[in-house]
């Protein structure tokens, strides 16, 4: 395995980590009171499964043979996602419960796991590991992120006040922008 590889996983492992952290800051920032730990290993398990989910489904298709249009999908998907992320208007803050919200952004990891049907198993494996441990670290810090933006302090504890939203929709934008830079390169 590749350098190249490895930085492809962490620029995919990011992206699909913001979901998360945007979920996780909202809570924190809104007072929302869950275990950090716990919500960011039920984050980290959606993120790490689905990639696996998407790769086995890839594999599926190229032997009932369907592989050329697999790139094509995975570029669809990836890009889909990727807008969706980009021009959401804050929704991924609302009140639902950890699973559900584990769940429903896992679907850009399954369209990983499609853009990524060239892996080898280990390959897959080391990808879903890898958005999986960036998924439980940056889950783990965005309740702590939010809870110091609400209450008026930077991330250094300098006093002056944060935009929620506005630090929220930058992760969104830039998760976004990845996932539709990886898809491009898809085709």
């Amino acid at each position: 395995m590749s350098a190249e590889f490895y930085i492809n996983c962490i620029l995919f492992g990011l992206s699909l980590a913001a979901d998360g952290f945007v979920i996780t800051f909202v809570g924190g920032a809104s007072g929302v009171k869950r275990r950090a730990i716990g919500a960011a290993a039920v984050f980290a398990l959606f993120q790490g499964a689905a990639p696996m989910l998407g790769w086995t489904c890839a594999h599926m298709i190229a032997r009932a043979g369907l592989k050329e249009w697999l790139d094509l999908a995975a570029f669809a998907l990836l890009s889909a996602i990727g807008l969706k992320m980009i021009f959401s208007k804050g929704e991924t803050g609302k009140s639902r419960t950890v699973i559900l919200q584990a769940a429903a952004t896992s679907a850009d990891s399954l369209s990983a796991g499609l853009a990524n049907a060239e892996y080898s198993l280990c390959m897959a494996i080391v990808f879903s590991a890898i958005a999986a441990a960036l998924t439980f670290v940056a889950c783990s810090i965005g309740p702590t992120l939010g809870r110091r933006s609400a209450r008026g302090r930077d991330y250094f504890g300098a006093q002056g006040k944060c935009g929620v939203r506005s630090e929220t929709r930058a992760a969104e934008i830039v998760g976004g922008v990845i996932l539709i830079a990886i898809g491009a390169g898809a085709v």
